[in-house]
């Protein structure tokens, strides 16, 4: 919600509003006045509106905290409105004790005001509440209308920032598969196959390299692609590796079918399962495995990409510690989903590392599994 104590233009603004409605509003009952007759001045009514419309300045900092506990944007709407309708009423009578106390003591100070009191709290009481009520109405409007004004401008910058970070990840994923030690290793790899009579394997490994190059040069620009999509790069991604290390790397991918149609980040998970790869199963001496799974689970989608290799070093912290590729996939997270993303890097019970990583899924409910 909108932090308007720290914006004092937005408080200049709001002054600006209410003298701009007071002049209009009481040019338009002067002019109407007149036509009855009425021998008022003019100054009489501007005064009276701003007046009128000072008061409700000085109650948007209520309606702001209203706005900001109950927003009808929301999962709850019919309650949203319920408190909204019982707080536009509330906030009729209480803008007319306010009203009517500062015309009393000030009303004083301005000659030729045209009504008296008595007919000011009769009129504002019982036949001008219904229009208290719809300028409560009008207010919150306008606070949302600026909020939604906001949230438009924030995510137009981050889905700029997402595409940029897109495309370094891009560039970052094909100089991993290009990289010549990577590149070596593959050709070194089929070359061994080629020599011990496995042709079969070897034509395997090439296709795979191919189709895996083929595909980093086909990925488009969209900041996010199904999980299935995802999960087919990793896996000729892992397919390629499995060959290279022969029977030392297992690898599971257990995928919910509900959680494949999911839209996660482009390229979300190839930098946490390259890292498995290269920092956990490359460290290993013996046999590892990994093991990548994705659920559904009461709105959100659960992914987790787990090994058994090497492990973290002591004292790890993923603020200080991270390298690129987790350091990239935290803040593409952080910009699209908020505070409501999590990445979780930590040590498994029997050695390895288990990265998990927490989404909403958009439109999902969030009362039970999805």
């Amino acid at each position: 919600m909108i932090s308007w104590k720290h914006h004092w233009l937005r408080w200049l603004l709001v002054c600006g509003i209410v003298a701009g409605a007071g002049v209009i509003f009481g040019l338009q009952f002067y002019v109407s006045n007149t036509q009855l007759g009425g021998t008022s001045p003019a100054s009489a009514f501007i005064y009276d509106q701003i007046f009128y419309w000072s008061t409700w300045g000085m109650l948007v900092p209520i309606a702001l905290w209203v706005s900001r506990k109950v927003p009808v944007p929301s999962e709850r709407r019919s309650r949203a409105l319920i408190v909204h309708g019982l707080a536009g009423v509330a906030m009729g009578y209480l803008h007319a004790v306010v009203y009517i106390s500062l015309y009393h003591a000030f009303g004083i100070l301005v000659e030729g005001l045209p009504f008296s009191s008595e007919s000011i709290v009769q009129g504002f009481f019982r036949l001008n509440l219904p229009m208290r009520i719809a300028n409560y109405y009008l207010i919150v409007a306008g606070i949302f209308a600026v909020e939604f004004y906001q949230k438009y401008v924030e995510r137009t910058l981050a889905a700029s920032r997402l595409e940029s970070e897109l495309a370094v990840a891009k560039v970052e994923m094909l100089r991993m598969q290009m990289h010549p030690h990577f590149l070596f290793n593959a050709l070194h790899s089929i070359a061994g196959l080629v020599r011990s009579g496995e042709s079969p394997e070897a034509v395997r490994m090439i296709a795979g390299l191919s189709d895996l190059l083929r595909a980093a040069m086909d990925t488009g620009t969209e900041q996010q692609v199904s999980l299935g999509r995802d999960v087919e790069f990793v896996r000729r991604y892992l397919e390629i590796e499995q060959v290279r290390f022969s029977d030392r790397l297992s690898v599971t991918i257990d995928i919910d079918p509900a959680a494949a149609e999911a839209l996660v980040p482009n390229l979300l998970l190839q930098p946490l399962v390259e890292n498995a790869v290269n920092h956990g199963i490359a460290r290993r001496p013996g046999p590892g495995r990994i093991a990548v799974t994705a659920r559904r689970e009461n709105g959100r989608l659960e992914i987790e990409v787990n090994d058994d290799g090497a492990g973290l070093p002591e004292g790890w912290d993923l603020d200080r510690d991270a390298g690129i590729g987790l350091r990239n996939t935290r803040d593409r997270l952080r910009h699209l989903y908020g505070a409501d993303a999590r990445l979780l890097v930590r040590r498994r019970g029997d050695g390895g590392v288990s990265v998990a990583v927490s989404v909403p899924v958009p439109g999902a409910a969030g009362g039970g599994p999805a």
